[in-house]
């Protein structure tokens, strides 16, 4: 026969007309693992140092020199579809002119 474990939180079966659900039998004690899950996996994150082309990139102050180029290439697409766009309309609107 297995000993109860006091540490786990039970979980209970009810019936309720939506069918059946489950519930916590102590929700103190799994908001407490919840909370302790939550700040052990939080610290594990922030204590991660860049590796590979992250380092690298973020060492010799490349980084934001590559994300403005990016910026820049969309701004430059965005500005080509606008100018396009506007074209075609005025060409749209010279060929259903009646002549």
């Amino acid at each position: 026969m297995r000993a109860a474990r006091p540490d786990l939180a039970v979980i209970s079966r009810r019936r309720s007309p939506q069918g059946p659900s489950f519930a916590v039998a102590n929700p103190m004690q799994t908001d407490t693992t919840i909370a302790l899950l939550d700040t052990a996996a939080a610290g594990a994150f922030a204590e991660q140092q860049p590796r590979g082309i992250e380092r690298m990139m973020l060492a010799e102050d490349k980084l934001p020199v590559v994300l403005a180029v990016v910026l820049i290439v969309w701004v430059g697409v965005l500005l080509l579809l606008f100018r396009t766009e506007r074209r075609l309309a005025r060409i749209e609107r010279a060929l259903d002119r009646p002549s």
